[in-house]
This record gives structure tokens, C-alpha cells and sequence, in this order.
């Protein structure tokens, strides 16, 4: 089972972003369930203000990068993205079809300014039936 909506905080430790839970917890299991028919959002924060550390934004790389059994794929149509407060915070809406496609398991890639060097941090959404 993976996280289910809600605020998770990344933190950058060395060279190497790492998830948390909003109360701190290290998110070491980064699958994020989305259920088919109702809409759920997730809110990615920044918490390392002190470093020059943002999610890329327009004119640059978009804020993340799409894949689908390993392979590149564009923003799917259900699942939007909104940067705001200056590049710290990224929520993503996920509003999976019913019934589901059969690839309905995503993972992305977040892009950061001021990110050269680091390690990626690629989460991933499952979408599940309403019934799961």
C-alpha cells in the first residue's frame, strides 16, 4: 500500500533529496496511491530555505518528467501541476479515470533549479480501482 494524499516535505541531505512525512518521518516507501474517480492531492514542500533549492520552473525544464514502464511519456491529461510560493512548493493533482487504463502506474521525476549534481528523486503514483 502507498502513501495516500496529503503534504510530504523534501529535504536535501548532501546531494541527495529526501522524502518526509509532514511530521518528519523519513518516507522511505515512495508510492503515492491515487484512487480512480476522486480527485487527490498531493503537496511536495521544500524545506531547505536557507539553500538555493527550487523546482524548476517555465522559461526552464518543467517542474517534472513523466514516465511509464521506463520510458518518457508527456504530462498525462488527469494529473495537473502547480509551483507556487516562489518555487518551494509543487502540488499535483491526480484525478484518475474511471474505469482505469491498464497502465495506470506513473513515475516522475521532480526537476530542480539549482539542481545540478544531485541525485533524483522519482516517486511514483499508483492509480487504483475505487474499490481497492
Amino acid at each position: 500500500m502507498g502513501n495516500p494524499p496529503g503534504r510530504y516535505q523534501i529535504e536535501l541531505d548532501g546531494k541527495q533529496p529526501i522524502l518526509h512525512k509532514r511530521d518528519g518521518a523519513l518516507l522511505e516507501d515512495q508510492i503515492f496511491d491515487a484512487t480512480a474517480g476522486w480527485e487527490s492531492l498531493f503537496t511536495f514542500e521544500i524545506v531547505n530555505l536557507d539553500l538555493p533549492f527550487r523546482f524548476s520552473q517555465p522559461p526552464g525544464p518543467q517542474p517534472i518528467d513523466w514516465f511509464s514502464a521506463g520510458n518518457p511519456i508527456e504530462q498525462p491529461p488527469h494529473i495537473h501541476h502547480e509551483v507556487r510560493e516562489e518555487g518551494t512548493v509543487l502540488d499535483l493533482k491526480v484525478n484518475p479515470p474511471n474505469p482505469l487504463p491498464p497502465e495506470n502506474e506513473f513515475r516522475f521525476v521532480f526537476n530542480f533549479e539549482n539542481g545540478e549534481g544531485l541525485d533524483p528523486l522519482d516517486p511514483t503514483i499508483v492509480e487504483k480501482p475505487p474499490d481497492q
